[in-house]
């Protein structure tokens, strides 16, 4: 029986922590998400404004030009990393996820078997009392 609570014992706290870091990592990924919205209107701003000043034809735009391409430049790498965290993170998740569902169910079996362990000893101490008489 002590095996037994100590066994229920490890897959909760196992699942505990599971589900921590399935919250961590929908953290993160929300996260994610809503600098890749800030990231994209700063991408398609720079879009808009290199297309502008490739029009203007000015010489006195070229500097602008320039930085406007170096910032398009940054913005496009930082979307790849982002992309790419994110894309590792819901690996992870899912993962977490599957991680999840086994141990629970682990922890469900030894459960009940802790209940019906209680039921039978419980049982055997009334019939115990019941011969006695």
């Amino acid at each position: 029986m002590k095996d037994l609570l100590v066994r229920v014992k490890k897959f909760k706290d196992t699942l505990i922590a599971i589900e921590m870091d399935i919250n961590v990592i929908e953290m993160d990924l929300n996260s994610i998400s809503k600098d890749m919205v800030t990231l994209t209107s700063i991408k398609e701003e720079l879009e808009y404004n290199i297309d502008f000043l490739k029009k203007e034809g000015v010489i006195a735009v070229a500097s602008e030009y320039k930085k406007s391409l170096v910032q398009l430049d940054k913005v496009n790498k930082k979307i790849f990393k982002f992309k790419t965290l994110k894309n590792i993170l819901t690996g992870n998740l899912s993962d977490k996820e599957k991680s999840h569902k086994y141990y629970f169910k682990e922890y469900e079996k030894a459960h009940r078997l802790v209940e019906n362990e209680r039921v039978i000893i419980s049982m055997d101490k009334y019939r115990k009392g019941k011969a006695d008489e």
